[in-house]
């Protein structure tokens, strides 16, 4: 697992990872997620909670005029990193409900306190699907298929169509069973997916976010900002900047 930096980041597919992780040179070290990545596989809340309060808190948050916003676009990254490190031990399509569910849910915090007791109901929540037994419904495994190939290729305009014929299925039959699984439409689970991955590039790089927009295929600049600002309820470029020394 990488440890993420400050300096000159590249990125990279982590195979336990959805979308893009970190990976850094010789730079001064920002946030080492093992800790958290081993407290969700072992569902250890004490150590979640020690790693958040201390390691992520003193090491990851800059000085922000909106200490508020900063701690719910984090969680917003955050919550994404716990999901994927469940999804590793169980595909069941509520898992990615799920994290759809609290990145809703952090825009009602109105403290940060609020947010760390979200990040904590969060923990216990994903936890609880870790160690669920039974065996993952085989729709879900067909549906795996599909949802991985939009992960590997979040950088390609992925189309209805291509991914019916990658994944072996009519495209009518696809969008309608995506939908009744998943309780998102394709489509919007392509671009949930494709802004959860531009808000990690947009905090830990520094490319413009002409480039990003670029780099995740959307159709232009002002796409990629409504679509953002739709889903996080905040600018590409403030987003970025309450990560930044004030």
């Amino acid at each position: 697992m990488p440890v993420f930096k400050r300096g000159n980041m590249s990125f990279s597919e982590d195979r336990n990872l959805i979308g893009p992780v970190l990976v850094s040179d010789e730079s001064g070290m920002l946030c080492n997620f093992d800790k958290l990545y081993g407290a969700v596989l072992t569902c250890d809340e004490q150590l979640a909670k020690d790693w958040y309060l201390n390691e992520y808190c003193q090491s990851c948050f800059a000085v922000s005029a909106d200490r508020l916003r900063m701690r719910k676009n984090g969680f917003i990254v955050l919550i994404g990193y716990i999901r994927s490190a469940v999804i590793s031990r169980n595909k069941s399509s509520a898992v990615i409900m799920l994290e759809n569910t609290y990145i809703r849910a952090v825009e009602n915090c109105v403290d940060e306190d609020s947010v760390y007791r979200l990040f904590v109901m969060a923990f216990r929540d994903f936890c609880g699907r870790m160690t669920e037994a039974g065996e993952v419904p085989q729709q879900d495994t067909q549906l795996k298929f599909c949802t991985d190939y939009i992960a590997a290729n979040l950088k390609l305009p992925l189309t209805l169509s291509e991914i019916a014929l990658h994944c072996g299925y009519n495209p009518s039959y696809l969008s309608r069973k995506f939908k009744q699984v998943y309780g998102i439409s394709i489509k919007n689970y392509i671009i949930s997916e494709k802004l959860k991955a531009a808000a990690a590039m947009l905090r830990y790089s520094e490319k413009s976010i002409a480039e990003i927009s670029s780099v995740f295929k959307f159709s232009s600049q002002s796409h990629f900002q409504q679509e953002f600002k739709k889903n996080f309820k905040i600018t590409p470029l403030n987003f970025r900047n309450s990560f930044k020394n004030k």
